[in-house]
């Protein structure tokens, strides 16, 4: 490994231990009960003391990242589901405190306004709403008089195209005011009987009331959006399940899809309105502003999280639709230490991210080692991202979503932007004779064939000469093994009255075999051919190309390097080793994360050391890896199995797979990546931790 020879400098190396709260806190989330505490880690004496690793960040920046439901199953606005955490992912979460977003010297950025609440936090001219949630009003003058409280209050009323001006019917949210009471709830009946004015039965379940005062004249008002539904059932939050071809449709399903106002959903839902005057409306308004659609999410919880690595680490930036290199690109940027400019140019393209385009993860990952093979156009020796042989390269990839072909207006996967090796050839099958939890399950079977032929006579009738007429009994044989034979079961072959004496060519044999030198002389055998047949597995899979760019040495040729602003050979076979990851090669070390989706196998955050489950029953044989689909993924949807994909990628890339399924999760998923890559190099512990929170 390479060491830069300093003066001792006389300062004591000391100890670090950042608790897990520090650290959450930094992130933006509350602090969880159950963090655990990091062991002590030593403090590097100097910047420069070893090889800083390297940590390309990929972004996901499909069209689905801009949805404000997860996951996509999760889509019906009319839902409890919806607008709650139980079932949406990005929902609002009143369990937590939700922080503005870390500017690249590691200050907060400002609260979101609740009058004037933008829809894109990071954009200072995107568009703003008014979170104080009355879209629209009438008058109203209720026979009888109705005095405030919660529970069922009944208004009895005239007029014209209530229905119609508010836009209300059962399951709205409404606000209803008197000169000196104020009432929230959801309307459960609205009947109208008449022709014009019509008289309307107008029922509300109101569930928070200020004033006491009965009154006739009510201001009615249609609440638009900012309310939330809390669940008060039984069932685990976000348990959403997948088989190969859709969601599974059981009882959480049901749940989450109960449509507002219906007696099933208010009985396992509790709703809440969020005012202006609500002790959580800043709570709620940071929410909308940073948190309240994936990709809002995303960049918020990797802004936090990365303010707390310094220059001990080389960062760089890609987002999965970029196909570039170009450091103009606003999808990319090199890596570099992560400070000064570095640190601020990083931080603009990321929160400057747009959500367009499809997913295409492969050409993604592939771009990335190729990057770090430096086989891409444009790099040099000068802005080799490998500055030295014993240089860690690591990728982080994020998605919401299948891998699929992408399209227009992001990257497409074509010949140059797909699932490649380091010459632009596609990767093929990189794990079907890997050791398990690798091994893709791919089966090969390698069938023999001969045919037999048996050289029999029928007599002298017919013959001159004293030839007799040859009998020619040809069977076909197969084998599995090329020494244990078995007879087809299609009848063998006759070739019966040829008059021959002698050695001679056996007549429509293929190829041709000559028969003994006597009838009846024994059984002579055709050449042997072979066929093999391949069943399961997958090629080109966003596996193979983690499995390819781990197991490959990047550095065979391009072995001079001046990044470093001295000459280094960097083909010497000298990285570090550390726990899965033991090539010492100069190689990509993969990490995953799936934001909001979850595939066929059974995920555990603990996989690596559970005793039971989909990764130990990958371990020990009893499943595989689910084959990716392939032959219809040019859009945005896919199969559950291409998530599986996604987790089986960092198994062969020795990095580790985490799924987010909501904003706590991706807290969580994003502190293991940094503390995985801590671990095993050893840079600077300031940034150890063992669970980083976003908000």
């Amino acid at each position: 490994m390479f060491r830069n020879p300093l003066p001792a400098t006389g300062r004591k190396v000391g100890l670090v231990a950042v608790a897990a709260s520090t650290m959450l806190g930094a992130i933006g989330f509350a602090v969880r009960s159950d963090a655990t505490e990091i062991s002590d880690v030593p403090l590097i004496t100097s910047p420069n003391a070893h090889a800083k690793p390297n940590l390309m960040f990929v972004l996901d920046d499909s069209g689905s990242m801009a949805r404000e439901y997860m996951p996509d199953e999760m889509n019906d606005t009319g839902t409890f589901g919806f607008r709650s955490a139980q079932c949406n992912g990005v929902a609002y979460d009143p369990t937590i405190t939700y922080k503005p977003p870390l500017d690249a010297a590691g200050a907060e950025m400002v609260n979101s306004s609740f009058t004037a609440a933008r829809q894109d936090g990071f954009s200072s001219s995107s568009s703003t709403t008014n979170l104080n949630g009355v879209a629209a009003s009438r008058t109203l003058t209720a026979n009888p008089a109705v005095t405030p409280g919660t529970g069922t209050k009944t208004f009895v009323f005239s007029g014209t195209q209530y229905k119609g001006d508010l836009s209300i019917d059962v399951g709205s949210r409404v606000q209803l005011t008197s000169s000196q009471a104020t009432m929230v709830g959801t309307i459960t009946v609205l009947t109208t009987t008449g022709n014009g004015p019509y008289t309307y039965t107008m029922t509300v379940d109101v569930a928070s009331s200020t004033g006491t005062a009965a009154a006739t004249d009510w201001t009615l008002s249609r609440i638009t959006g900012s309310i939330y539904y809390k669940y008060k059932g039984t069932r685990t939050k976000m348990a959403w399940r997948y088989t190969s071809a859709d969601v599974v449709q059981d009882a959480f399903y049901n749940e989450c899809n109960y449509k507002t106002g219906s007696s099933a959903g208010t009985a396992l839902f509790d709703t809440f309105t969020v005012l202006n005057s609500s002790s959580e409306a800043q709570n709620y308004a940071n929410w909308y502003s940073y948190y309240r659609t994936r990709t809002l999410l995303m960049r918020t919880a990797v802004g936090r999280a990365f303010a707390a690595l310094d220059d001990g680490y080389r960062l760089g930036f890609s987002t999965i639709n970029s196909s570039t290199t170009v450091t103009t690109s606003d999808g990319f940027q090199p890596v570099g230490d992560f400070t000064g400019d570095q640190k601020t140019t990083l931080y603009t393209k990321l929160y400057a991210a747009a959500a367009a385009g499809g997913t295409p993860l492969r050409g993604a990952l592939s771009k990335i080692g190729r990057y770090y093979g430096r086989r891409l156009s444009g790099q040099t020796e000068a802005n080799d991202p490998v500055q030295y042989a014993c240089q860690r390269n690591f990728v982080l990839l994020s998605t919401d979503g299948y891998w699929n072909k992408g399209g227009s207006p992001g990257a497409t996967e074509g010949n140059s932007y797909t699932a490649l090796d380091l010459d632009g050839n596609n990767v093929g099958n990189q794990d079907s004779t890997e050791a398990r939890p690798l091994f893709d399950g791919t089966t090969t079977t390698t069938t023999y064939s001969r045919t037999a032929y048996q050289v029999g006579t029928r007599g002298a009738n017919s013959c001159n000469n004293n030839n007799s007429p040859y009998k020619v009994r040809a069977t076909d044989q197969t084998s599995t093994d090329n020494s244990t034979w078995t007879p087809e079961a299609a009848a063998p072959s006759n070739n019966n009255g040829t008059c021959r004496a002698g050695t001679y060519v056996l007549p429509g044999t293929s190829p041709q075999v000559t028969a003994a030198s006597s009838a009846g002389s024994g059984i002579v055998y055709s050449t042997v051919t072979s066929t093999t047949n391949t069943t399961g597995g997958s090629s080109n899979s966003l596996a193979d190309v983690a499995a390819y760019y781990y197991k490959t040495d990047l550095r065979s040729t391009n072995c001079t390097s001046t990044s470093s602003g001295t000459s280094q050979n960097v083909c010497s076979d000298i990285v570090p080793t550390s726990g899965r990851d033991t090539a010492r090669h100069q190689h990509m070390t993969t990490f995953t994360i799936g934001l909001g989706v979850s595939g066929t196998l059974t995920y555990d955050r603990n996989y690596l050391t559970q005793t039971s489950g989909s990764y130990v029953d990958l371990t020990n044989g009893t499943t595989n890896w689910p084959v990716p689909e392939t032959a219809n993924i040019s859009g945005n949807s896919g199969d559950a199995r291409n998530i599986d994909d996604l987790w089986h990628a960092a198994v062969n890339g020795r990095g580790q797979y985490y799924s987010a399924l909501n904003a706590t999760q991706l807290a969580e998923a994003i502190s293991g990546v940094v503390s995985a890559i801590q671990e095993v190099t050893g840079s600077s512990a300031a940034a150890t931790t063992s669970t980083l929170e976003l908000v």
